[in-house]
């Protein structure tokens, strides 16, 4: 059947490899310690990828040719000796690292993601949850790093059965046939995955970017080099100038790609494509190529321990940042490359090399060491079980009291004690109310229910609570995104006082605005914008032209808009002046809620990490300006029918901003009010006259 290439055939260890998963490991680190200077990082796990497809399939077509088949059991032992022992050792690391730093409030879901880690679909579990690789506000967990360990091993699983397949359906052919079956079955691998993969990017497919089917082609890109002919008989000179461009090409990308990038799809390729030359080209035996200069003993080093630096960095960023409650200081970085270094030295030396190499009798049988993978996965889902913390028994606990106190009138509940005189208003009644969740929350409102528009809907479709249909006084618009929907429960909390039957036009990431160029937030898909813009046309219309709205409330979550704007409309909010213009030349009266504090870190997350129940949290005031956009605009609003709320007061004072007020926590994240804070306002949310007349 032939190629492998025969160079890779050899028992020994090339340098040209051993220096790309230098690079690739360092790029890795790098990025997750300063990922604003190398936002591109991330590729090395792409380079990882092609250099694992092309040695394991090397491995396997070479098994082969000497057999004439492929014996799984060994090749599963063998892979599972050298990446198992490790990859345990640090799971078990992350385990005491999640029940000792990681706050009570994520802690189960740290386990889980351990268990998943540990049982190789972590990928998925991620992509289930819909995960964001590079969010910067996500709780961290220490084994987030594991997705890439996880596609990595279903590689090994499925790979050598798809050649098996192959082989066995093409048995009675010759070597030749079996060959190009083989190639043209990893060329269709390649074109799908990729197709899925570019697929997948452009319609911003949450959590695309863990998926295995997205990801297969980079390693089929490096399978299809074990059948490559041997390079041809070219002017070394010109192959060691092409190196050098194909190191500039993935170093370049390290420094110009960035999250927004849309991995793995079309811009993989430069990447990928780079590092299939690489191994292509194999540029040893040139004086000045890239491999040669960079066979230094340090770079090889790191190229040696490279797998298990890559297991221990993730967890030590982890560890630290939650032990030093925040920014890590460039001192503390590299402190933290180093320890990572050292312990991925330890582990290659005393757990890496000793399994891998034991002439021990019982680990030199396949079926031995597959028993012993399958019973270590076991013990560690068994012991994730037992560990995790009832968190949400506690948390039940804990919401259900909150739920049932904001329906009482206790004037120092909530924000209501920022108009009474409350001792410790900002100490936190119980640390368990910090573990609120949105799904827990009563979220429940009067006569109806509430909702928000179905991307790509024809009609708005709005909700409507309140008074019984029929019965209202007023009829009342809440307009806005989901600092809007934080309004749906005090306006509940009213509407029995005055009368209102209230009508949702709420938009996720979407700001009611008067100005189309105006990004949604958190998103650079253009369909997104466009069906923004095309929301907020015909929610303005709509209001304006409706006789049936009285009155017009609406807040928005406004910098998360306005940031990415250029300075001039940035600074004007005009956008919101001629939404509400137009709605008060109609008759309407218009209540706009300005914008609370915006913190820059989950404050649930904060508050369980802090050392302290009095005022957890709390940050300078000047830190936490409130005159944004929505603050700018309203100042341009002369009208008897405008009314402008600024509840900054509540949240902060001369000098402090606070997550903790009433005794319980303001925050579901680092900018959203918790249902049971926001229903707490009650009448004070509004002004007295707004509901009158």
């Amino acid at each position: 059947m032939k190629p492998a290439d025969p160079s890779a055939q050899t028992r020994g260890v090339r340098a040209d490899i051993q220096s790309l998963r230098a690079l690739a490991v360092g790029l890795v680190v790098l990025n997750h310690l300063w990922p604003g200077d190398l936002p591109g990082g991330y590729i090395g796990v792409d380079i990882f990828f092609v250099i694992s497809g092309y040695l394991i399939t090397s491995h396997l077509v070479r098994e082969v040719n000497a057999t004439g088949g492929v014996k799984l059991g060994s090749f599963w032992a063998r892979r599972a000796k050298r990446l198992l022992p490790a990859a345990l050792v640090v799971l078990i690391a992350s385990g005491i690292i999640a029940l000792t730093l990681v706050p009570l409030l994520y802690q189960q879901s740290a386990l889980r993601q351990i268990a998943a880690a540990g049982a190789y679909f972590l990928n998925w579990l991620l992509f289930a949850e819909s995960a964001d690789y590079f969010a910067q506000t996500d709780a961290l967990s220490p084994v987030t790093h594991y997705w890439s360990l996880s596609v990595e091993e279903q590689f090994y699983v499925v790979w050598p059965l798809v050649i098996l397949g192959v082989l066995l359906l093409t048995k009675a052919t010759p070597a030749r046939v079996r060959k190009t079956a083989l190639v043209v079955a990893m060329t269709l691998i390649l074109v799908a995955s990729l197709a899925w993969a570019i697929f997948s990017t452009a319609r911003g497919a949450a959590g695309a970017y863990f998926a295995t089917t997205g990801r297969a082609w980079e390693f089929a890109a490096g399978a299809l080099l074990a059948f490559a002919p041997s390079l041809p008989s070219i002017d070394r000179r010109a192959a060691a100038a092409t190196s050098w461009l194909m190191w500039g090409a993935l170093v370049g990308c390290a420094f110009l790609y960035s999250p927004a990038s849309g991995f793995p799809g079309p811009l993989a390729l430069v990447p990928v494509t780079a590092t299939a030359a690489l191994l292509w080209l194999r540029t040893d035996d040139c004086k000045w190529a890239p491999q040669r200069v960079l066979a230094i003993r340090p770079v090889t080093f790191v190229g040696d321990i490279s797998y298990s630096l890559y297991l221990w960095h993730w967890p030590l960023i982890v560890a630290v940042t939650y032990a030093l409650g925040g920014t890590l200081s460039g001192g503390v970085k590299a402190g933290i490359v180093i320890g990572a270094v050292l312990l991925a030295w330890l582990t290659k030396r005393l757990v890496e090399d000793p399994v891998r190499l034991t002439k021990l009798s019982g680990l030199a049988r396949p079926r031995n060491v597959l028993i012993a993978t399958a019973a270590s996965i076991a013990l560690l889902w068994g012991g994730t079980l037992m560990v995790a913390p009832d968190v949400e028994g506690r948390a039940e606990a804990a919401v259900a009291e909150l739920n049932a106190d904001v329906r009482q009138d206790t004037p120092c509940f909530g924000a209501r004690a920022a108009f009474a005189d409350c001792e410790d208003s900002h100490t936190l009644g119980d640390l368990d109310y910090a573990l609120n969740s949105w799904e827990l929350l009563d979220r429940t409102v009067s006569n109806g229910t509430y909702c928000s528009y179905k991307w790509g809907a024809a009609e708005l479709a709005p909700c409507s609570f309140g008074v019984p249909e029929g019965s209202q006084r007023r009829d009342v618009a809440l307009v806005g995104d989901s600092h809007a929907a934080m309004m749906v429960f005090p306006l509940d909390a009213v509407s029995a006082a005055h009368g209102l039957r209230v009508h949702t036009y709420l938009a996720e990431a979407c700001a009611a605005l008067d100005d189309d160029s105006i990004a949604v937030a958190g998103s650079t898909e253009q369909q997104r914008s466009d069906q923004c813009n095309a929301w907020r046309v015909k929610v303005i219309d709509e209001l304006t032209e409706s006789p049936l709205i009285d009155t017009i409330v609406t807040t928005s979550f406004d910098t998360a808009y306005y940031e990415t704007a250029n300075p001039s409309v940035r600074d004007s909010g005009d956008g919101y002046v001629r939404a509400w213009e137009e709605w008060l030349l109609a008759g309407k009266t218009v209540i706009v809620i300005n914008d609370v504090p915006r913190f820059p870190q989950s404050v649930p997350e904060c508050i369980m990490s802090a050392s302290t129940l009095e005022d957890p949290c709390a940050m300078d005031a000047d830190a936490l300006s409130t005159e944004g956009p929505l603050w700018t605009a309203a100042q341009q609003i002369d009208d008897p029918d405008f009314h402008f709320v600024d509840h900054r007061d509540v949240y902060c004072d001369d000098q402090k901003c606070h997550t903790v007020i009433g005794g319980i926590p303001v925050y579901i994240d680092s900018n959203h009010l918790t249902s049971v804070f926001a229903r707490s306002f009650g009448e004070f949310m509004f002004p007295a006259e707004a509901f009158e007349g």
